[in-house]
């Protein structure tokens, strides 16, 4: 499975924006299942992604584990991969210090923080809005 979420313009909003989409959609709108004897790969649903965020695929941050996620991650502008990931992945994405299953989202958005491509957020403004998406699923 792989996240996406746009880097977009308005730095102020939209970490709560992504967090909203990581948690509420967590992946892309699409099942890839290898038992169909098929693979539909996901680059062919960025121009939806990108449309539906009105936003340029270098604008993009792609969170990937798995080979499958390799076509979309050459696309994006900000491809990521967890640390356990194949060496495919490893090879044209920044590497997360952390392996599939291990908080990998906050990972990402602590590694977005660090190059300043999203703004600090206090842990209890983040906290909030965790437990306001929590309320909202349906488990």
């Amino acid at each position: 499975t792989g996240q996406v979420l746009p880097i977009l313009e308005d730095k102020n909003n939209h970490l709560i924006d992504a967090l909203r989409y990581a948690c509420e959609g967590r992946n892309l709108p699409v099942v890839v299942n290898r038992g169909e004897g098929f693979h539909k790969d996901k680059v062919n649903y960025l121009a939806e992604v990108l449309d539906d965020y009105n936003c340029l695929a270098e604008e993009v941050v792609y969170l990937g584990d798995d080979l499958f996620d390799y076509g979309i991650m050459r696309e994006v502008g900000y491809p990521y991969c967890v640390l356990n990931s194949p060496r495919t992945l490893q090879d044209i994405s920044a590497v997360l210090h952390c392996n599939g299953g291990e908080n990998a989202v906050m990972c990402l958005f602590e590694d977005l923080e660090d190059r300043g491509l999203i703004p600090v957020v206090p842990y209890d403004e983040v906290m909030s809005k965790i437990y306001e998406l929590d309320l909202k699923e349906n488990f």
